[in-house]
């Protein structure tokens, strides 16, 4: 991957684009890609093969302290049609959630884009910041505000992020983390179910902790 850095010095930089995906994955739930509609980019974009839909977000904090602490940014989304809501009552306030920015130039996103002038190029970005939700701040009818932790810094999370269990698979049967598509339609979540739907030999996607059962 290139850094655009040479880019922005130049004389007439191509606007930059802060791209948010939101991997709710860690606590059960769906991937959400956002872009913050800012630029003029106020319709869905592309970037990396993947669509981002425009919403309002705002972030602060990810300036890093001249101690060498790691930021603690405060993102906001806006809570339109209470979209952002009906996802917390589920999972907890998304606490746990992933958060993933993506920055590039609008000349290297996706040739669907339609970007005058642009020469598509998705290896052409600043590396990833990556963070999760670590408490919900604030909830309005027009706002969520969530403060976030470096991944790096994991202080005040609750881990594990599940239970540990010997002898139950917490996965939903068929969901994303199981991946059977096979023809059983019900499971035991148990090890025995799981090699009786993949295979003794496979490599299994079991999600309890049978080595938990040993330990005394």
């Amino acid at each position: 991957m290139s850094t655009p850095t040479a880019d922005i010095q130049s004389l007439s930089p191509s606007a930059v684009v802060d791209l948010w995906i939101l991997d709710c994955g860690p606590i059960g739930g769906s991937v959400y890609r956002f872009h913050a509609g800012t630029n003029g980019l106020g319709a869905p974009v592309r970037w990396q093969t993947y669509d981002y839909l425009p919403m309002p977000i705002e972030i602060d904090g990810l300036e890093m302290s001249s101690k060498g602490t790691l930021p603690r940014p405060t993102v906001r989304i806006a809570n339109l049609d209470g979209t952002i809501s009906a996802l917390l009552g589920p999972m907890e306030d998304l606490i746990g959630a992933k958060v993933i920015r993506k920055r590039t130039l609008a000349k290297y996103l996706d040739a669907s884009n339609g970007v005058t002038g642009g020469t598509p190029d998705p290896t052409a970005a600043w590396p990833d910041e990556a963070f999760y939700i670590e408490q919900k701040t604030a909830e309005t009818s027009e706002v969520i505000e969530w403060q976030l932790v470096s991944s790096l810094d994991c202080q005040g999370l609750k881990l594990p992020r599940r239970i540990i269990q010997a002898t139950v698979c917490p996965w939903v049967f068929k969901g994303t983390e199981c991946g059977y598509a096979g023809a059983n339609a019900t499971c035991a979540h148990t090890l025995t179910a799981c090699k009786t739907n993949f295979g003794t030999d496979a490599d299994l996607p079991f999600g309890g902790f049978p080595a938990a059962a040993r330990i005394r």
